[in-house]
């Protein structure tokens, strides 16, 4: 009887000893953790802080799309400006009559002349690269310009005719004209519009 007493004794004895060196064990692997939640959200923590945004990154993605901004940016510039401006000659002829001079290598156009009969200027003459809006000119009047991508479109009150310069043609008083080079036009007071040109309205 005492024998089958001792033995269950020990056995619980053993047991409680294997669970202390297993609490003691734990405690020595987590000594600032007191559970095992708060393990797992430490884990979490470090997780989240692993997957941020460091300063470098932020840095080189800042730098990539300056780069990319700037290279659109001179491509653009480059496009608009490749053809060049329209290169107007203001002049008089032999009889003092207004004569534009019209130039624009990239289109071949050169030396087409519009004279103005009648219209005697007093102005003295010269020479106006349309690479800008806003540019003074000897005489008449700009009226309308598109230079977003050169040489674009200018439009002239040329002493109250209508004269539009276009890549694809000239226009003078609503008729359309074939650019050719050397070509002259001839504007008389017999044709000039009964209204003078105006600049287009603009939507308020």
């Amino acid at each position: 009887m005492r024998a089958s007493g001792i033995a269950p004794a020990a056995s619980r004895g053993r047991l409680a000893v294997r669970l202390q060196i297993r609490r003691l064990v734990c405690q020595q692997r987590l000594p600032n953790a007191p559970g095992l939640d708060s393990t797992f959200g430490a884990t979490d923590d470090a997780g989240r802080m692993k997957s941020g945004f460091t300063a470098k990154s932020i840095a080189l993605l800042c730098a990539a799309i300056l780069g990319a901004y700037l290279i659109l940016f001179f491509w653009i510039e480059h496009s608009r400006q490749t053809k060049g401006p329209w290169e107007v000659e203001f002049q008089t002829s032999s009889n003092g009559d207004a004569t534009l001079v019209v130039s624009q290598p990239h289109l071949k156009i050169s030396n087409a002349r519009i004279i103005v009969h009648g219209a005697l200027v007093t102005n003295a003459p010269g020479r106006v690269a349309f690479n800008q809006v806003k540019l003074p000119v000897p005489f008449g009047q700009v009226i309308f310009e598109d230079l977003t991508f050169l040489p674009g479109v200018v439009t002239f009150n040329l002493l109250g005719h209508e004269v539009e310069l276009l890549p694809r043609c000239l226009v003078v008083n609503k008729k359309l004209v074939p650019w050719q080079p050397g070509m002259t036009v001839d504007l008389w007071p017999t044709n000039k519009p009964a209204e003078p040109p105006h600049p287009p309205k603009t939507r308020g």
